[in-house]
């Protein structure tokens, strides 16, 4: 499939992405939205995607983020196009359409970034895996999200339920 496009703030390009605070996490709307600010879920395609930066920075990890990731995706047989994609760019910021079985191939497309678009079973496992607080509340928000997405399914699915049984009454 195409890679996942994530919300990338030009701004922000090269340096850590947004401010941590401390969030006591009780599933209410309003943190939900907070986590949502700092763990932004993008959608491509119809598949949801995590900025591994991003969770990299709200985990609060010791480890240098090229390390964490490589690190964690080797060590947990994550499988990218399944798991998580690898999304290229210039120093400008903009998106190169380098795939990682031709990326040798590409000397004239000068790499400066490199960002992973991750599942949010992935990002729910990574989160699992850091063993601590945040990663705590960064599972809980994943977990909430899925339960939202599965409640607005399963009402929209009664709503056209509903209008099937309605135009074969009538």
């Amino acid at each position: 499939g195409q890679p996942f496009s994530l919300p990338f703030r030009k701004a922000g390009y090269g340096q850590a992405t947004s401010p941590i605070m401390p969030i006591k996490f009780n599933k209410s709307m309003a943190e939900i939205n907070n986590l949502g600010e700092l763990l932004p879920i993008s959608e491509n395609n119809g598949k949801k995607a995590v900025n591994a930066r991003y969770l990299h920075s709200f985990l609060e990890s010791k480890q240098e983020f090229a390390n964490w990731i490589k690190g964690r995706i080797n060590k947990y047989d994550f499988v990218e196009g399944k798991d998580f994609e690898t999304l290229y760019f210039d120093y400008q910021g903009n998106l190169l359409n380098i795939r990682h079985d031709n990326f040798i191939k590409s000397e004239n497309q000068q790499v400066s970034k490199i960002e992973y678009a991750l599942s949010i079973g992935m990002a729910k496992e990574l989160s699992m895996l850091e063993g601590n607080d945040r990663g705590k509340q960064a599972r809980q928000y994943f977990i909430a999200c899925e339960n939202m997405a599965r409640t607005l399914l399963e009402q929209k699915t009664r709503e056209q339920q509903k209008q099937i049984e309605s135009i074969t009454v009538n």
